[in-house]
């Protein structure tokens, strides 16, 4: 079966998923690579809020004794973090309510793939753009669904709200309701079409080439809206603190300077695959 390097998938509950299976581990909390103990007393820890169901932007390690996230995010929060000389401590919660928490100071940056939108800018600030993504389709090599007019009618994986939401009442049509199904997970819409139980799931571009390539031997594609809508990606910040996001730009910006956000963002879209023998 093929399987991620070292990685896994999980839900909005922390839920990581093989392929046909899902393993439960507890919810956990993880803080970036600490500087020694006699220099932390005075080192500032930020909160961030992560869906970590959301690869590669963010998910649970699969590794047993190592209940950390990893992922795209991850990897560039650390690495300004370090620059920067503050630590992090990541924080699961559930999407549908993360903007609207963000204000009332429960935690201070929200990661996960954030989209700039208008709405969400009255919420928080955000950081310069670090990646683009735009809503796509999934479907088996040999589906016959080849654009998104052809979802008209068909079986769906969507998530509820959002983008998502807008491509299938634009695209599947009315009347059609008993077709669709809600997963809880990106990866949840993509197993649907795997195991047969939908035939397109909907969701983020990056993510489902993710899974194309991680799933390389269930033969899965990928199909883009013509023209494609891009959205902007980067992190939020809570509006009272300015001084975070001058430290993330700036962290951000030394790393697109030196190679390291290149790098970064190489290692998580060019996902290895092995399989088990």
């Amino acid at each position: 079966m093929t399987k991620l390097i070292s990685l896994a998938h999980s839900s909005v509950l922390v839920t990581t998923c093989a392929l046909f299976l899902t393993a439960c581990g507890a919810e956990s909390n993880h803080v970036s690579e600490q500087p020694a103990a006699s220099q932390t007393q005075n080192v500032k820890t930020y909160r961030v809020a992560v869906q970590p169901d959301l690869p590669p932007f963010i998910q649970q390690s699969n590794n047993q004794n190592n209940q950390n996230f990893v992922g795209l995010d991850v990897d560039i929060l650390n690495e300004i973090a370090k620059r920067e000389g503050f630590q992090l401590e990541y924080q699961p919660r559930v999407w549908a309510t993360i903007f609207d928490l963000l204000p009332t100071n429960n935690y201070d940056i929200i990661a996960s793939g954030a989209v700039i939108n208008e709405d969400r800018k009255t919420k928080a600030n955000f950081t310069e753009p670090y990646e683009k993504v735009t809503t796509t389709l999934i479907v088996k090599q040999d589906s016959n669904i080849k654009t998104f007019a052809d979802i008209r009618g068909k079986k769906v994986a969507s998530a509820s709200g959002g983008a998502m939401e807008s491509v299938l009442q634009k695209w599947h049509g009315s009347g059609n309701e008993d077709k669709i199904i809600y997963p809880s997970s990106s990866w949840l819409r993509a197993k649907s079409v795997i195991t047969g139980e939908s035939e397109v799931a909907i969701g983020s571009s990056l993510t489902f080439e993710y899974y194309a390539k991680l799933y390389k031997d269930q033969n899965l594609r990928v199909i883009y809206q013509e023209p494609a809508e891009w959205s902007n990606v980067a992190f939020a910040v809570n509006k009272n603190n300015p001084e975070l996001l001058d430290k993330l730009n700036k962290g951000l910006a030394s790393m697109k300077a030196d190679g390291t956000f290149n790098q970064i963002v190489n290692k998580w879209k060019n996902v290895q695959v092995q399989n088990n023998k």
